[in-house]
């Protein structure tokens, strides 16, 4: 099977793959695992429900897909045969924003995203919350200091030399 083009990825809906896509990035998901899992010949082709549950779980939280949205994803990468191609949903999705084999290929343009646009934002904290956070941190940093000091003063211990013993 030939690799899906740009122009065939957005008819089956560019904000489906792209949130998908996004999700793998940023969560760092190996989503070829989750769909080898019910590949057992290793052939690179599961069953529809099959194909929707690994899809599911390898992205389906972090990129808020309906069933309708898997559906037409599984419309696009079906075979003759029923089956679903899951390695090329998986290398579509595994090559977003890289390109395969570029040590092969060292004149290629690559493209890059816009800024921040794959960047993890972080939660903000309430005051409540950044004063919890710094008592924890004063806790814990007292617990290191204190068992430091301890494994220090062991030592010390340890290596002492007696008055009777042979140098």
């Amino acid at each position: 099977m030939v690799s899906p083009s740009l122009q065939q990825v957005a008819a089956i809906g560019c904000s489906v793959c792209s949130l998908c896509q996004v999700a793998v990035y940023r969560s760092g998901i190996r989503s070829t695992e989750f769909f080898k899992d019910y590949d057992r010949l290793r052939c690179g082709r599961i069953t529809e429900r099959q194909f929707l549950t690994a899809l599911k779980l390898a992205v389906g939280k972090e990129a808020q897909l309906v069933p309708e949205e898997g559906e037409r994803i599984v419309g696009f990468y079906r075979c003759p045969d029923g089956s679903v191609d899951y390695r090329e949903f998986c290398e579509m999705l595994e090559n977003a924003f890289n390109i395969p084999h570029l040590d092969k290929k060292p004149t290629q343009a690559v493209a890059r995203p816009p800024t921040g646009a794959l960047g993890r934002v972080l939660p903000i904290l309430t005051e409540e919350e950044e004063r919890r956070a710094d008592e924890v941190i004063a806790v814990i940093r007292g617990q290191v200091i204190n068992f430091s000091f301890k494994l220090l003063s062991n030592e010390v211990r340890l290596f002492k030399i007696s008055p009777y013993s042979k140098v």
